[in-house]
């Protein structure tokens, strides 16, 4: 029993000199770590071409400080919408992911709630679906397969199945692996299992059309979601301007050695290092962000909570003849799948 939330890390002020120690182990550094020896590189170069210039008393390039003072604030404000535009990519796909998990616990409620009008085995398969979908939609939106999530799918998929069995109520194709779109199926298999489920006859129904309308309108809200987490993948931010921001900024430090060189010599490669670190980790921290669901979001927190949320909701309503249905169902999903592995 544990009645805190998962809590993300979270920066402090006291934290900063664990940061800088840990920076050569920075993810973001090894990202950027091609363009920062290029440009260092470039500055050594740069000093060693002046000072034998300089022995030589022949002219060299002067761009002057001037110019890159005014590209400088063009370029930071480029910088800038970038890494806006991608936080807020990020922060979408996060508030989809707070639908989800809502959604998926009003769902469950409601199963529960309903549980004896609607039947266990149609009532326990809801809740094996919503327990599923938050893990079909983490390896959908990746797009690589994972063999943990995989094996976790399958176990709750066949659990949903074995539950119609054991109520005699004609089952629905459950193989997960005949979908190309794979929350998209456990979606319409949520839809076509409280679609078939009767209506209640007499004036003290509690079961009739309207409930099953409402329930399918949380089911095409779960939908919805889908959609709306392909939309942020599949529309990445225009290439033109992460093409036209990443030749801006090449261009700006491949040059700036020539306007710091007469002033700082020697200095000027550190101090280009240090810069190009600045705005090269700017840059790639957008394309980072830019696609929440490749590791930025921990998916698999908000997977995890709502896989525990349905159980405590089921514990929480008194529904023990539910929850005894589904332990029986992961039991006997657990004790064929050994037997699946033990050697012939």
């Amino acid at each position: 029993y544990n009645p805190f939330i998962p809590q993300a890390a979270r920066y402090r002020s006291v934290d900063w000199l664990y940061n800088l120690k840990g920076m050569p182990r920075s993810s973001l550094l090894r990202r950027i770590s091609g363009p920062l020896i290029f440009m260092t590189a470039n500055s050594l170069l740069t000093f060693l071409l002046y000072l034998e210039l300089q022995v030589l008393c022949l002219p060299h390039p002067d761009f002057g400080i001037t110019v890159h003072t005014v590209l400088g604030g063009a370029l930071g404000l480029l910088l800038v919408f970038r890494t806006n535009t991608a936080y807020s990519r990020f922060w979408e796909g996060r508030k989809i992911w707070e639908q989800i998990l809502g959604l998926g616990r009003e769902l469950t409620r409601n199963a529960v709630i309903f549980r004896r009008q609607m039947g266990l085995g149609p009532s326990a398969r809801v809740i094996r679906y919503v327990q599923a979908f938050p893990f079909c939609m983490i390896e959908h939106l990746r797009g690589k397969a994972d063999k943990a999530l995989r094996a976790k799918l399958e176990v709750l998929m066949q659990d949903s199945e074995r539950m119609l069995l054991e109520e005699s109520l004609p089952a629905t194709n459950t193989n997960l692996s005949i979908s190309s779109n794979r929350p998209l199926f456990i979606v319409n298999n949520l839809a076509a299992t409280i679609a078939a489920i009767p209506n209640e006859e007499g004036p003290q129904a509690l079961f009739t059309n309207r409930e099953r309308v409402w329930l399918l309108g949380i089911v095409g809200k779960l939908s919805n979601s889908i959609s709306a987490c392909e939309r942020l993948v599949q529309t990445p931010v225009p290439l033109s301007y992460v093409r036209h921001t990443s030749r801006f900024l090449s261009f700006f430090m491949l040059t700036l050695p020539w306007a710091l060189v007469e002033h700082l010599g020697i200095v000027t490669v550190p101090a280009v290092l240090l810069t190009s670190w600045a705005f090269f980790g700017i840059l790639e921290i957008g394309l980072m962000i830019e696609d929440p669901f490749q590791g930025v979001l921990r998916l698999e927190v908000v997977a995890n909570t709502l896989e525990s949320d349905v159980i405590e909701t089921v514990r929480f309503l008194g529904a023990d003849d539910l929850l005894r249905l589904l332990l029986q169902a992961s039991a006997s999903s657990k004790q064929e799948k050994a037997q699946h592995l033990e050697p012939a």
